[in-house]
C-alpha cells in the first residue's frame, strides 16, 4: 500500500464509545482531510434535505444518512482528499457493503463487485482504507450516555441497550486498529497516526 498516498479511516464503535471525541482530535493532527460524523449533519439544511439517495426509491433515515456521508467521502477521496468517517458500523454487513461500493466507484471491478471477496476488493482501491475501532465497556458506556442525556425515557434506555446487544465483533480482512474509548484521545491519535504510517506496508 505504499503507493496509496491518501486514506479514508471508517471509525466504528459502539454508542457513546468515544468516536467522535477521537475523530476531532485526529482531525486536527492531520493535513488535507475531511470529518465525516452523522452528528454533524444538519437534517434542516437544504443541501441534505434535496440529497436524494442513488438506486434508491424511498429510503429510511438512516439509509440516507449512509447515503449522504458515502456521496461525501466519495467526492473527497476522488480529489485525494483523506476522509475520516465516524459512525457505528456495527455489522459486518455495513462496513462489506462500503467496502464493495467504493470498489464499485473506484475500480474497475464495477458489477463484478459483487462476486468478489472483500479482501480483493478492498486491494483494488486507489486509496489506503483502514478500520479503527474504538472499543469500552458496556457498563462505561452506558455511564456516559445517561450524563449526556439526563431526561432519557425507559424507552431510550431500552433501545441503546438493544444497539449494545446487537453490536457485531468484525472479522477485518485488511488492516485494523483496536483502541480504548478510555484512553486519552491525544494518544490514540498518536498510535493510530503510527499505524498509518509505519504498520501499513
Amino acid at each position: 500500500m505504499d503507493d496509496k498516498n491518501y486514506f479514508c479511516l471508517l471509525i466504528r464503535g459502539k454508542p457513546c464509545a468515544g468516536k467522535t471525541t477521537f475523530a476531532n482530535n485526529l482531525e486536527q493532527h492531520l493535513n488535507n482531510v475531511v470529518l465525516l460524523d452523522p452528528d454533524n449533519i444538519n437534517v434542516n439544511e437544504n443541501t441534505y434535505k434535496k440529497f436524494r439517495p442513488r438506486m434508491t426509491k424511498n429510503p429510511s433515515d438512516n439509509v440516507k444518512i449512509y447515503s449522504y456521508l458515502f456521496d461525501q467521502a466519495e467526492i473527497n477521496l476522488q480529489n485525494s482528499i483523506n476522509v475520516v468517517w465516524a459512525q457505528p458500523w456495527s455489522r459486518q454487513a455495513e462496513i462489506d457493503l462500503t467496502v464493495r461500493n467504493f470498489g464499485y466507484y473506484f475500480s474497475e471491478l464495477k458489477d463484478c463487485v459483487w462476486k468478489e471477496t472483500v479482501d480483493n476488493v478492498w486491494k483494488t482501491l486507489p486509496f489506503k482504507l483502514v478500520v479503527i475501532e474504538i472499543e469500552l465497556e458496556n457498563n462505561k458506556i452506558l455511564r456516559r450516555w445517561q450524563q449526556r442525556n439526563k431526561y432519557y425515557t425507559k424507552a431510550d434506555k431500552d433501545r441503546l441497550l438493544k444497539t449494545i446487544k446487537y453490536y457485531q465483533s468484525i472479522k477485518f480482512p485488511f488492516p485494523h486498529l483496536k483502541l480504548s474509548g478510555s484512553e486519552n484521545p491525544e494518544k490514540n491519535s498518536l498510535t493510530t497516526i503510527d499505524f498509518l504510517i509505519n504498520g501499513l506496508g
